[in-house]
Parts: structure tokens; sequence; C-alpha cells
């Protein structure tokens, strides 16, 4: 008798304990199906999303590339857009400039109006500050910006240009310089010292904010 007692006392124990389990199984399924539901919604948008994103994208006059491209890769693809010509251009002005030019040589051509000067820095950096007179020419941007001063630029290929970017650290002047040449352009410079150097002498500044 005292056995059976002790079985009849454990047996609400033992039906409790199945059903915690049977609930945590039942709890588990559940949880599964509604995981795998979202996720397949999910799939399904984000395969949506990727398609009318692709769609657009080729769509566009100029598709943005799938893969990632370099600063210089994209700058070679805008040169090659943009139709060099034939012949190298004749001298049409009698100031042949160095490869670089000191900040004196600079302000002499900015205050006589000798050619074009151009900013190579981001269009933010330039609007935020750049030496008066000067055009952007963003690296980054390069096709678009050139543009926008084609018509004054091809009139003559053989006008004095100057590039000039953030110091003498900063690569992007010669990059500019490299791709004006290689547009046809016989006569670009480069300012070395960059936006800093004209900084630090006090110089006047411009902005467009």
């Amino acid at each position: 008798m005292p056995i059976l007692e002790e079985l009849a006392d454990h047996l609400p124990l033992v039906r409790d304990s199945s059903r915690k389990k049977l609930n945590r199984v039942v709890n588990f399924r559940s949880l599964w199906k509604n995981v795998a539901k979202h996720s397949f919604q999910t799939l399904i948008l984000a395969t949506a999303g990727f398609g009318v994103g692709f769609t657009v994208n080729q769509l566009r006059d100029k598709p943005l590339p799938l893969v990632y491209e370099s600063k210089e890769l994209r700058l070679e693809k805008a040169v090659a857009h943009l139709a060099a010509p034939k012949q190298q251009p004749k001298a049409t002005s009698d100031i042949l400039l160095p490869q670089r030019v000191t900040l004196e040589q600079l302000q002499q051509f900015i205050k006589e109006k000798r050619g074009l000067v151009f900013d190579a820095r981001s269009g933010r950096l330039y609007r935020f500050g750049h030496i008066p007179g000067a055009f952007s020419l963003p690296l980054a941007d390069f096709e678009n910006a050139y543009k926008r001063y084609q018509t004054e630029l091809e009139r003559d290929r053989a006008q004095p240009l100057i590039v000039y970017c953030s110091n003498a650290h900063c690569a992007y002047s010669t990059l500019v310089q490299k791709s004006l040449q290689e547009l046809g352009y016989s006569n670009v410079a480069i300012f070395a010292g960059g936006w800093s150097e004209w900084q630090e002498n006090g110089l006047p500044e411009e902005s467009k904010q």
C-alpha cells in the first residue's frame, strides 16, 4: 500500500512534466514556422527590390557599375567617353606653363587672367572654400564637370590651365592634369601647394554655400 500511495503521489508530476515537454515541442514548431514564413517573405521582398533596382539602373543614361571601381579607373572611363582631338592643337598663347607652378606664379597668372584655374577636390570642399575664380573639376565627377566647361575649354586646347587640389600630398591634381592632357590640352600645369598653401598665406577665399 505505501508503494501504491507513493506512485499515486508522483503520477500528477509525471503527467505535468509530459505536458510541459509537449508544450515546448509545439511552441518550438510554431516558432520555427513563423521564422520560416517571415524569412521567405523577406527573401521575396529582397529579390523583388533587387530586380526593380537593377532594372531602373539599366534604364539610366549612365548605369551605375555593379562592381566597385577605383577613382582612377572611373577617371579613365570618363576620359574615354570624352572625344579627344585627332591632331594636337597649335599653340595660340605665348604663355608656356611649366609642369608645376609656385604660389607666386599662380597669383600672377590669376591677376593677369592668363587662363583658367581648376579645383580637383570634391564639389563639397569646393563649395566650402576655393581660390577665387577657380572652377570645380573634381576627379570623382570629372566627366559631368568637364561637360559644364566643355565649350569654353575646347575653343582653345592650347590655352594655359592650372589645376590644384588639397595640398602637396594630394594626387587628384596630377590625375586631372593627366586626363586633360589625354584630351588634347597641351598647356596644363599643377599648383602643387594646393588649397593648404593658399590658406596658410592668408590669401582671399571664395565659397558657394
